[in-house]
This record gives structure tokens, C-alpha cells and sequence, in this order.
């Protein structure tokens, strides 16, 4: 059975995993929990300099020793209410809320992660390196810098099924350089399971937890070839997204709220609910309709190879699962009502791996821009499908976007506030396009704007993945 890759980026969480903003900072966050500091000097629990000390026992409650005062123990033992001290009356109703933020547990907000199936995968952000790895752990590296150089100060490995962490702080607690791979495990570490995981940690554990998912809604459980299109049903279930490409180069991507159409011609519309869906043109509702039909077709064949794969006795995992392949020669759902311009099938969907922009990973909203909204075609589209070869790779590049290279020779960045930008090795020309869909050429002797300077800062890092690309995934 083949293992395909997603092919559309589409976002729709709304919180911050690993929020860009300089003014945020995930791993630091003050006022919630014990550790109000992630990379204070003293340790990585904030307790001890060694995590050999005195190492946490499991369960100890982390608010355990607010409660120190003869009162409070009073509060909480058998027959204290009837033996007020001092002779004064204990205010209970006053102590229950502290008692309910006792109780609170890990599971109370977030579930054990479970990343059963995904394919290893690398990606960086500002204050941590998130991975998927060959064994199925997660593993968080946090990073801090020093002396200008970023360094992995701790790492937290969490079991496949979310049930195991591992804690430890690389090279005695003063960090490693960012390499392709987590820091080799040191004696001194620290195991918890998922309900005895110290407090500080949820936080971290949550980021995980949300990383997991996003890849999850990128990773194709089901794939469907149809007589029009390649339908993907995620493995981000219950309520998995639908990602459907159609052989005419339209794509629809469909989440539990918001539908996106990009026609052919490289219009793109987002909408939601049923009235979103009426406004749509009668080419996009067409394959809106198409894409209704792949989606029940792959939840029916989802559930009847989930009921045989229950069935098996030898526990055999029969996803992900590919039904059919791509026609010899594909027609387009628009073929009898609608005219019709196929684009090539490599221009049109080349291979690529799940993306996972800098939106997804930070959670600063949705990936539905202005740009993606906008009704006029995309001039470079068109250009880079008549004048351009066949995408060669395509990598993702942190807080940058996607850029491709392509046969002709060409970079193609899609960065992800819709902007693009096209250069070329040896040739004094740069193509960029606004987020509006603007297009502007510029000339080695040109003056360039601040926004397109910017976006040329990357470039080195880019050309430098590009020739490189060993730490991320590959096309199939």
C-alpha cells in the first residue's frame, strides 16, 4: 500500500504553539504555574541544580507546600472543621477554590497524544525544535541562546502514545548546539508517565500534543483516486480533513468549519456554512459536489477496514491505505458544462510533504489570507505554469513559508503571508508578487523595496536547504 503526502497547506487553530512574536514567549510564560521562568538557572525543574539530589517523586502534588501552616493542614484532615483553632471558625467555603486547582489534572487539558502512524519529521521554531522521530516519540528540544549561539538546554521525549516522558538536560544542564537530531540521552534523566508529569510541564506537553495533531491533518489516512480526483482523508480524526485534488489542477480543502475552493484558473475562495457555499460560482460548487461524494466514499471505506482491522488477530495495522490510482487519461468534473484547460499533472500537484507552515506552527490564526480570498487570478500562477519546468523539490522553510526549485532553474518561494517570490542563480532578476497578486520585476540596478528585501534575507538559508534538504522530508 503507497504512503502519499498531503499537497495543500490549510490552517484552522487558533491558538499559539510556538508563537514568532518576540513579545511571547511559550517557555516563559509567569503567573500559572511553578515554574514561571522554563529556563531559569536553576535546573530543569526548578528545584535542584542536579537532577540527582533530590529527585521528584511521582505524584507529589506541585502545590503541596503552599499548604504549610497548622490552619491549612486543619483544612484538610478529617474532623478539622469541628475543631477550629485559636477559637476562631474556619472560612470554609473560602478554601475550596484552591482545593479544585489542586485537583486539576493533565488530562483535564490535553489528552495523551498519540502519534501512531506519522511519518518522522523535523521542524523548528524560535524557542523549540518539535519532532516526529523513526521510533514514533515526540521530542521537544528547548532551546535557549548563548553567547549568540542557540543551544538545547532540555528535551522532553514523549512516547508514541503519549503515555511515557522522558526529561533530561544535555551535556550536564549547559546545552548542546542545534544538530539534525535530538541529544543523545545523559545517566542523569528524569521518567514520568502521563498523570505524574510535574505541572511545569503541561504547558510543553500541550505544544506537543498540538504539533502532533497538525501533522496529523496533513498525513493522508485514506486516499481515493476517482475518475476526477485524488481524495485524502487526514488521519486528524474525529472530523478529519478532507483534502481533494482534482486532475484539472482545482483543489478543495474542507475542515470542520471553512471549505476552500481553488479553481483551476487559481481563484480561491473560503468560505463557511451552507450560505458561504451558495456564493460560490457554479464551476466552484461543481467541485464542492465532487468533493461531498470522495468524502463519503473515504469514511465508509474508513470504517469498514477499521472494522477488519479490528477483526484481525494478528493486530495487523492495515492504514494508511491507497484505493485505485490516477486514470490514464483523467477527465474534469467541468469537462461537459464548463470549458475545460487541463494543467500539466507535474505543475499542477507535484509531490510534496506535509506542509506545515509558520502559521500552523505558531497558531497566530488562520492561513486563509487576504490573498487567498481574493477573486482575481493569480498572473504567477500562470506564468510559472507556461514559462517554468516541473517543480524538482519542494522544501518547507521555518517561519519562511515553502520554496521550490525548479527544472528551468528557478526558486520559487510562496511565503506565508501570500507573498511570492521568484529568483533565479547567475540571472540580476527578481520576480515578486504582492500578497494581492501584484507582480513587480526588478533589475540588478533597481531599488528594491523594504518588503522585498526582507523576503531576500532568507534566500541563502533557502538556497542552503535546497542544496541540503537532509533534515527535512523528501517528495515521494
Amino acid at each position: 500500500l503507497g504512503r502519499c503526502h498531503s499537497e495543500e497547506s490549510l490552517t484552522g487553530l487558533e491558538r499559539p504553539v510556538f508563537p514568532m512574536s518576540s513579545t511571547q514567549h511559550p517557555f516563559s510564560e509567569h503567573g500559572k504555574h511553578p515554574s514561571q521562568n522554563f529556563h531559569s538557572s536553576r535546573g530543569p525543574l526548578g528545584v535542584h541544580n542536579s537532577w540527582t539530589d533530590k529527585p521528584m517523586s511521582r505524584g507529589v502534588n506541585p502545590h503541596h507546600n503552599q499548604h504549610s501552616n497548622s490552619d491549612s493542614y486543619r483544612e484538610n484532615i478529617p474532623g478539622a472543621e469541628f475543631q477550629p483553632p485559636h477559637g476562631r471558625e474556619l472560612k470554609l467555603p473560602s478554601a475550596k477554590p484552591s482545593v479544585d486547582i489542586e485537583k486539576k489534572t493533565l488530562r483535564d487539558i490535553v489528552p495523551p497524544l498519540c502519534a501512531s502512524r506519522l511519518k518522522s519529521i523535523r521542524q523548528k521554531t524560535k524557542n523549540a525544535v518539535v519532532s516526529v522521530l523513526d521510533t514514533g516519540e515526540v521530542c521537544m528540544e528547548l532551546l535557549k541562546s548563548h553567547s549568540g549561539q542557540e543551544r538545547v538546554k532540555e528535551v522532553l521525549r514523549i512516547s508514541g502514545d503519549g503515555l511515557m516522558v522522558t526529561i533530561y538536560q544535555p551535556n550536564g544542564g549547559k546545552g548542546l548546539p542545534v544538530l539534525d537530531c535530538p541529544p543523545a540521552l545523559p545517566e542523569d534523566i528524569l521518567i514520568c508517565s502521563y498523570g505524574d508529569l510535574p505541572e511545569k510541564y503541561w504547558k510543553k506537553y500541550q505544544y506537543a500534543s498540538r504539533f502532533v495533531q497538525l501533522v496529523k491533518s496533513k498525513t493522508p489516512k485514506v486516499t481515493f483516486y476517482t475518475k476526477y480526483a485524488k481524495v485524502m482523508l487526514m488521519e486528524n480524526s474525529p472530523n478529519a480533513d478532507l483534502e481533494v485534488c482534482f486532475y484539472d489542477g482545482a483543489k478543495t480543502h474542507k475542515t470542520t468549519e471553512l471549505v476552500r475552493v481553488v479553481e483551476k484558473s487559481g481563484k480561491s475562495y473560503t468560505v463557511k456554512g451552507e450560505v458561504g457555499l451558495s456564493g460560490l460560482s457554479p464551476e466552484s460548487r461543481l467541485y464542492v459536489e465532487m468533493s461531498d461524494e470522495g468524502h463519503g466514499m473515504c469514511l465508509s471505506l474508513e470504517a469498514a477496514i477499521t472494522a477488519e482491522e479490528q477483526r484481525s488477530a494478528k493486530k495487523i495495522p492495515f492504514f494508511p491505505i491507497t484505493i485505485g490510482r490516477r486514470p490514464a487519461n483523467p477527465d474534469s468534473p467541468c469537462s461537459s458544462s464548463l470549458p475545460s484547460h487541463p494543467v500539466p499533472p507535474d505543475t499542477a500537484s507535484p509531490p510534496q510533504p506535509p506542509k506545515i507552515t509558520p502559521s500552523m506552527i505558531s497558531y497566530d490564526g488562520s492561513d486563509f489570507t487576504t490573498a487567498s480570498l481574493s477573486k482575481k487570478t493569480s498572473p504567477l500562477r500562470q506564468h510559472m505554469v507556461q514559462n517554468t519546468g516541473k517543480v524538482v523539490k519542494s522544501i518547507f522553510v521555518p517561519n519562511v513559508g515553502w520554496a521550490s526549485q525548479l527544472t528551468s532553474g528557478e526558486v520559487w518561494v510562496q511565503f506565508n503571508d501570500g507573498s511570492q517570490l521568484v529568483v533565479q542563480a547567475g540571472v540580476s532578476c527578481i520576480t515578486y508578487t504582492s500578497p494581492e497578486g501584484r507582480i513587480t520585476r526588478y533589475k540588478d540596478n533597481e531599488k528594491l523595496p523594504e518588503q522585498v528585501k526582507e523576503k531576500l534575507h532568507c534566500l541563502s538559508t533557502i538556497l542552503g536547504l535546497l542544496a541540503n534538504p537532509t533534515a527535512h522530508l523528501q517528495p515521494h
